[in-house]
């Protein structure tokens, strides 16, 4: 502490890029800060500074500390109390950023994060501060104030365990712990989703995760048949709603609720946090959302088992194109998500292709099917499941022939749920049975090792950078991704782990091992982060399959199979 004194007070009034001499560590009486880089302007990003606490003053319990499990929630405790106590801080004079201290804010859902890791025996704080200036000058007073004056109270009332906060922690924990649980007594008992009795499903509004009010919003109701009891070991039982394996659909008429209960299966995926309404709302992890995207990026998919063949004699078992249409990019999403393992596709009416769902009766009278390139989802998907053993959960609300092929029918009233399935089933007619050909992805685009080629030139001409735009798109070197359709990221901070990833590949630029990405997904954030280069406190947790769809959706790239 002396020692960071003692140059603050050398750098006062010098030009800014001084502040370069602090990188370095300072030992604070229960804590080290280390200054790790060094914002070259007032204006600039602020500079990255990490707090190391050993375990043993920390206060937090062995078992937490130890269990990877725990870190994650204990982590984004940490996190949030430490958003809550920069946000408190009076705002001090000073240039650009000066004066600030930024982590980044979780949203509803608990997530591994680059801000507080956990290393042999000790925990970092990884934060930023803005250090401060007059115009481009140091002025020092100002800085000794941001590290000996707000810094040290924020990290002692937020990163050792206090008695204030204790029993908030233990319940943050045990509710993270017991969401981990019911997910995986959820698939014992055979089931893709689960939604508890009484839960707030509804949003504050389509800007907002935040829960609508409970005076609002009308809990959820289990529909009668569909009932689940699931015990978990501690002896609590949670009663809701359980979705078998097999091919779901929620009708209903508009604004009944019907996208608002997708909505929530599709962030089914996360555990959330206390008083969010869906905290027990669970669905499988590889669960992916597909809808049509128009004009995106499809590189080397086999989409035959969908679209037979295209004009002009087009490739469809090895399909590429950099502007694919609703219905060749709603094939590519679902080949791609199944050859990624995912055993569950989400799907909603209202943002899929029309011709790609379904050709009715009328249709086929009019155009031959040996006209009509493309298979619809309706032929499909119970090979699908028979065949894949990929299971689907489907909104409609202007089309009945999935009736036929639906294993369950949830009907929607005013956010009520109601099983409808033997009256959907007795409105279908034996013809509604389509038949198609077996799905075959045996030849898909994903193996465990793939080669990644990529020109050189996407590497840009000076230092590669990474960099992402909020939940529309990410960038490393020249390559642009659109990820605006990626409906299941929920912050930006997943976005930059994304980009940093594909800076990683872009450079290495050889042979792809699909298993190592997978163990980049591994529950422990220590882990998880620790394969990127670039230190920050600005990365969240992604799924594999969200890292696959971003390599999918980029423009440049193709991948090859290694021939052994």
């Amino acid at each position: 502490m002396k020692r960071l004194k003692e140059r603050l007070e050398k750098l006062n009034r010098k030009p800014y890029g001084a502040y370069k001499s602090l990188k370095g560590s300072y030992s604070f009486v229960d804590f080290c800060v280390q200054v790790e880089h060094v914002q070259g302007d007032p204006f600039a990003a602020p500079s990255l500074v990490c707090v190391h606490i050993p375990f043993r003053k920390s206060g937090f319990s062995e078992d937490w500390l130890n269990c990877p499990h725990s870190r994650v929630a204990l982590g984004d405790f940490i996190t949030r109390m430490l958003a809550s106590s920069f946000s408190s801080f009076p705002k001090l004079e000073g240039t650009g950023n000066s004066g600030k201290f930024l982590i980044p804010v979780p949203g509803q859902q608990i997530l591994p994060r680059s801000s507080v890791l956990f290393e042999k025996e000790h925990i970092q704080i990884r934060f930023k501060m803005g250090l401060p200036a007059d115009g481009r000058s140091i002025t020092a007073a100002v800085a000794q104030e941001m590290f000996f004056g707000n810094l040290p109270g924020a990290i002692s009332s937020c990163c050792f365990c206090q008695d204030s906060f204790k029993n908030d922690l233990a319940e943050h924990i045990t509710l993270y712990l017991r969401q981990l649980e019911l997910r995986r007594t959820m698939e014992e008992r055979g089931l893709v989703a689960f939604v508890p009795e009484n839960a707030i499903l509804p949003r504050d509004s389509g800007a907002s995760d935040l829960p609508l009010d409970k005076q609002e919003a009308v809990p959820f109701v289990v529909p009668e048949g569909m009932e689940e009891c699931l015990t978990l070991e501690d002896g609590t039982s949670i009663k809701g709603m359980g979705i078998k394996k097999g091919i779901t659909l929620i009708v209903g008429g508009g604004f009944h609720g019907k996208s608002t209960l997708l909505r929530a299966l599709e962030l089914g995926i996360y555990p959330h946090i206390k008083g969010d309404g869906r905290e027990f709302v669970c669905t499988l992890e590889d669960a992916v959302k597909i809808r049509a995207e128009n004009g995106r990026v499809v590189s080397n998919v086999n989409i035959e088992p969908f679209i037979k063949n295209l004009p002009q004699g087009k490739d469809t078992k090895t399909f590429s194109t950099p502007n694919a249409s609703g219905s060749t990019s709603q094939a590519a999403s679902i080949i791609e998500a199944v050859n990624t393992g995912s055993t569950l596709l989400l799907m909603d009416e209202d943002t899929c292709a029309t011709n790609f769902m379904v050709r009715d009766e009328k249709m086929r009278q009019l155009i031959a099917d040996d006209d009509e390139p493309i298979t619809p989802f309706l032929n499909q998907v119970e090979n699908l499941y028979s065949h894949m053993g990929v299971s689907t959960i489907l909104v409609m609300g202007g089309v009945g022939d999935y009736f036929a092929c639906a294993t369950e029918v949830i009907g929607l009233k005013n956010f009520i749920p109601v099983n409808v399935t033997k009256k959907a089933h007795t409105i279908a007619d034996a013809t509604d049975k389509l038949t198609a050909k077996p799905v075959d992805v045996a030849k898909g685009v994903f193996h465990d090792k793939r080669k990644l080629a990529a020109s050189r030139s996407l590497l840009g001409k000076n230092k590669i950078k990474a960099k992402s735009n909020g939940l529309i798109a990410l960038k490393a070197g020249e390559v642009e991704v659109n990820i605006r359709y990626l409906e299941q990221l929920v912050c930006k901070e997943q976005v930059n782990t994304l980009a940093q990833l594909l800076k990683e590949l872009l450079i290495t630029d050889g042979e792809l091992d699909f298993k190592a990405l997978r163990r980049f997904c591994l529950p422990d954030n220590t882990h998880q982060f620790r394969m990127l280069p670039e230190k920050s406190c600005d990365y969240a947790g992604v799924r594999f399959v969200d890292i696959v769809s971003v390599l999918n959706r980029a423009p440049g790239i193709c991948f090859q199979k290694v021939v052994r």
